[in-house]
């Protein structure tokens, strides 16, 4: 089987983080005051989360104002918890957006209630060599029903796993960080139906660990708003290359609007590494579209892990073209049109 390829661009600040030069993004938030008004209706928040994003964004280049900024007790961070809890009341968390009142304990598609479900959590040390060792937070549950996932046990159970709140996992990040780990990686499942875990437990952490965003980017415009600031990579899992692929394997409507809308947007806000999973015999109106189109509107340096590891998992036996693994001459074709298209760094 030929090697993955990869395209690299530099992740520069990720690696400023790191040597302390730079503050993780969550960081900065946490030192923005904001007044948190819990009387106050979603469009006032909105407006008030919108004045200090602004804020935000003059600080994220001003490493010496940040010097004499110090954490507040009502931040911007806080902020994003208020706002996604009230989201929660009628979900609008991802694109499937099912409007059910999660807090209430309604459960919509994802089947995801109030509380968040650890399926496990562990020290990570593969795959994409500048993310590791990396503290790797498995979620329960997801916003799709991919036929073919390999985390099948977990993504469809929304109910495995342990239950922890906000403050538990925080308290955890500080425990990895003092055992060297590089960042913290939300994964799932899917973690888009977490996000209220995920930003509570960044409030309930003394540490910076930059923060890996691992989803399958069928969020919302007001879930991608909230973790504007939150996350520092996206690590991104793109999947199919047109909707009727999408409806078919996955059950997600409007894929392809919605996912190239959310990779331009994170591309816009943080660094970002994109993954995809070629299928078999979806060469043509999956993986060479997604590659074009990541060419095209996000430029060749941008790194694509194109993975050729397919195995049959999950619900496969529903789509006979799945049955089967890659065969070399297909990996081998994705591989020459990426360097064809300018992605040709091989790592």
């Amino acid at each position: 089987m030929a090697p993955s390829l990869t395209t690299v661009r530099g992740l520069e600040r990720y690696h400023r983080i790191l040597t302390g030069e730079s503050r993780a993004r969550r960081d900065i938030l946490r030192r923005i005051p904001v007044d948190i008004d819990s009387e106050a209706d979603l469009t006032e928040l909105w407006r008030e989360h919108d004045v200090a994003m602004a804020h935000y964004r003059e600080l994220l280049t001003d490493d010496d104002a940040l010097t004499v900024l110090t954490p507040r007790t009502n931040n911007l961070l806080g902020l994003k918890l208020e706002i996604c809890h009230r989201l929660m009341h009628s979900c609008k968390l991802c694109e499937n957006r099912c409007a059910v009142d999660r807090i209430s304990g309604e459960l919509g598609k994802c089947r995801c209630g109030r509380e968040a479900r650890i399926a496990s959590r562990f020290i990570h040390m593969h795959e994409e060599m500048e993310l590791v060792p990396s503290l790797t937070v498995f979620f329960s549950g997801c916003n799709a029903r991919c036929c073919f996932c390999q985390n099948w046990d977990i993504s469809q159970d929304s109910f495995s796993g342990i239950v922890l709140t906000g403050e538990e996992i925080g308290r955890g990040l500080d425990e990895y960080h003092e055992l060297g780990v590089k960042n913290v990686n939300w994964v799932g499942g899917e973690p888009t139906p977490h996000i209220h875990t995920v930003i509570s437990s960044l409030l309930n952490s003394k540490s910076s660990l930059p923060v890996v965003w691992n989803s399958n980017m069928y969020l919302s415009r007001e879930a991608m708003a909230l973790l504007s600031g939150v996350v520092d990579i996206y690590l991104t899992d793109f999947k199919f290359g047109n909707d009727d692929c999408a409806v078919r394997y996955s059950g997600m409507e409007d894929y392809w609007e919605t996912v190239t809308r959310n990779h331009i947007s994170a591309s816009q806000d943080a660094e970002i590494l994109i993954r995809h999973l070629v299928l078999p015999d979806n060469l043509e109106c999956c993986s060479i579209p997604i590659l074009k189109w990541v060419a095209e509107n996000l430029g060749p340096g941008t790194r694509v892990n194109v993975m050729g590891q397919y195995r049959p998992a999950g619900d496969t036996g529903r789509c006979e073209e799945l049955q089967r693994r890659l065969q070399d001459s297909e990996i081998s074709y994705i591989l020459d049109s990426a360097r064809n298209l300018g992605l040709d760094n091989i790592v």
